[in-house]
C-alpha cells in the first residue's frame, strides 16, 4: 500500500497560529487546507488532512486518541521496503 507523497501533499512546513486555533476550536480543518484524500490503509476513517515534511508525515482521521491499525501496519511495510530497497 502506497502513501502520496506527491507535491499536493506537501505544504509549507509549518502550519500558521491561526490555522492550528482552526484547528482546535472548530475541530475540523481549515477550508483553504481541506482537499480530499483517499487512502485505503485507513478505510472507513479516511484522513482529513495530511502534511508532509523531510521525512515526517501528519495525518489527521475524525476520532479521538487512537490509531488506525491497518493504517500502522501498512506505514511499517513501506518503510521496511524502503530500507530493503537501500534507498
Amino acid at each position: 500500500m502506497e502513501i502520496d507523497l506527491s507535491p499536493t501533499y506537501r505544504g509549507g512546513d509549518r502550519l500558521g497560529l491561526d490555522e492550528i486555533r482552526y484547528f482546535v476550536e472548530e475541530q475540523a480543518v481549515p477550508p483553504h487546507l481541506w482537499r480530499e484524500i483517499t487512502d485505503p490503509a485507513y478505510g472507513a476513517r479516511q484522513p482529513l488532512f495530511r502534511r508532509i515534511s523531510g521525512k515526517a508525515v501528519v495525518t489527521i482521521f475524525e476520532g479521538g486518541h487512537e490509531s488506525v491499525d491497518s493504517a500502522v501496519i501498512a506505514w511499517f511495510r513501506r518503510l521496511r521496503d524502503f530500507h530493503q530497497a537501500g534507498v
